[in-house]
Formats: structure tokens, sequence, C-alpha cells
């Protein structure tokens, strides 16, 4: 069953992402280097973090340097704290860098390898110890709750529903008579 609107899941999309790959096209990865990365929308800047990088063989660290708005008092907090960088060898020769999470899952360190970092609340974190999900995953049952209603399976209503170029089967009017039914005020009477 989806998830519905009032316990819908925070989506990357709606984080600030911080990615390997970007580090690395721009030939960041390096012995010691200083930069600050910045996030826009619509032309206007939402975010900046400034992080140093320090490479040491097939291993380093990256450290991140920002300051955190709380969004609801406006409590301004510095934030400066490491995450773990390792590379790997890929099948045809070079290496490609992974971070590793800071973040701690149940009171454990996360330690998980990925290419990809947000920003959701103070820390940088794997989508995993921040309970992300995608756009698309929530997208794709956003019609669930409707078949459950009149009984049909999510399956089923999705042909029923978005297939309306072919000519319906008389299994498929009764099912789409009863969705319209069942949307329909109580206090309407159909003739």
């Amino acid at each position: 069953m989806g998830r519905y609107f009032y316990n819908r899941k925070t989506t990357v999309e709606e984080t600030l992402a911080f990615n390997i790959k970007r580090i690395k096209d721009d030939g960041l990865l390096k012995n010691s280097v200083y930069a600050t990365s910045t996030w826009t929308n619509r032309g206007q800047k939402i975010g900046s973090v400034g992080y140093f990088i320090s490479i040491d063989g097939n291993t380093g660290s990256i450290t991140f340097s920002y300051t955190n708005t709380n969004g609801r008092t406006g409590e301004k907090t510095d934030m400066n704290y490491k995450a773990g960088l390792v590379s790997t060898p890929c099948n045809f020769g070079g290496r490609r860098w992974w971070f590793i999470c800071p973040l701690k899952r149940n009171g454990h360190p996360c330690l998980k390898r990925v290419s990809v970092l947000y920003l959701d609340g103070k820390y940088f974190g794997c989508r995993h110890c921040h309970n992300l999900t995608y756009q698309s995953c929530q997208d794709s049952h956003k019609f669930d709750r409707i078949y459950a209603m009149i009984g049909i399976s999510p399956h089923k209503g999705r042909r029923l529903f978005e297939r309306n170029h072919r000519k319906r089967t008389k299994e498929e009017e009764i099912l789409a008579d009863r969705l319209l039914y069942k949307l329909l005020p109580k206090k309407i009477k159909i003739k």
C-alpha cells in the first residue's frame, strides 16, 4: 500500500545533495584542497557549504564547514565535522571515489559507502540514515488508496484507467462504474 499525505517521506529531491562525482569532475580530489559548493533555486542562493579535502593514497577525508539555521527558531549553529573518503579500483583502470556516511543509525556508525550525501536536518548523510525516498516512488502509488476503497488490486486499477485508448471489456466497465459510484457524494442520486 502506498504512503498517504500525512506520513509522506521526505524525498531526495527536497534536500541538498553533495555528489562525489561533481567533486571529481571539478578536479578537486587532490592532496589538500579547500572549496565551496553553492545551491541555487531559480537564481536565488539557498545554501552553501565549505569543505576541505585531504587525500592520502586510496583513502582520505572531507571536512564540512557550514552554518545551519533552524527553520522554526532561526537559531544558527556552526557545523564542522568529517566524513571519510575511500576509492575502489574500476574494472578497466582508474579509481572510483566514495563517501563514507558519517552518521549513526540505532547507536552504531553507518559507515555505508555512498556516492551522494544529503543534507536533511543538521548533518550530511546517506539517504538510508535520513530515511529518504525518491519522488518517483511516491508517485507510483498515489492511486492505491482509491483502488483499495473499491476492492480492486492496484495493478488491475492502473490497467483500467491508464489504457483508455482501447475498448473496455465488460468487467472493466463494471469496475469503472463501481469506482464512480464510490467517489460520488452520498446525497446525489443517479437516475
